[in-house]
């Protein structure tokens, strides 16, 4: 099976009156560092969700 290799982790979908909000989480999505207990489980994790944008078709997941 082939991997996919995007460029952003993460894509967040927001509604205009909710930008302010969108922002911060954006920041905290981006700063979040993973917990290291889960490398045992899921060695393949990134360090960090960054980076998250606001592209879908280049994200791996939508948020």
């Amino acid at each position: 099976m082939e991997t996919e290799t995007y460029k952003y982790k993460a894509f967040l979908s927001y509604s205009r009156k909710d930008n302010k909000l969108a922002k911060k989480l954006h920041k905290q999505l981006e700063n979040y560092k993973i917990p290291k207990d889960l490398y045992e489980e899921y060695p393949n994790l990134p360090s960090k969700l960054f980076p998250t944008f606001w592209a879908l078709s280049n994200s791996q997941s939508l948020i």
